[in-house]
């Protein structure tokens, strides 16, 4: 290895060790925002939050800290219901005795031009 490779990738990792420290600070601060906020925030919120504070941090870079130290906001659930109250899903008593007509064996089907067999082949 050439002696300028060495000392650049050497300076490198004392960068690269910069930076994870500087990512664990910023995990820590968007934890203590993330746990006072009774972990409903989610990223758009906690980058006004830092914002506010004073700390100038890119919004995809909380997303990845986010994502990376498993932080999540919680999400909205709307409930559908599957029927309406007061109103049953199954068949009522008028259905009971009825069912659906079958295929007549008088009425040929129908069946689009295109598919219809060949009576030459």
């Amino acid at each position: 290895m050439a002696r300028s490779s060495f000392y650049s990738r050497l300076a490198a990792a004392r960068t690269r060790a910069a930076r994870q420290a500087a990512e664990e600070a910023l995990a820590h601060e968007i934890t203590v925002i993330h746990v006072a906020s009774r972990h409903t925030y989610g990223v758009p919120r906690i980058h006004a939050e830092l914002r506010q504070l004073g700390r100038c941090v890119n919004r995809k870079r909380i997303a990845r800290v986010m994502r990376e130290h498993g932080i999540q906001g919680a999400a909205i659930k709307i409930e559908c219901p599957r029927s309406r109250a007061g109103f049953s899903t199954s068949p009522g008593p008028a259905a009971e005795g009825f069912a659906a007509p079958s295929r007549s064996p008088r009425r040929p089907e129908v069946r689009s031009p295109r598919r219809q067999p060949c009576e030459g082949r």
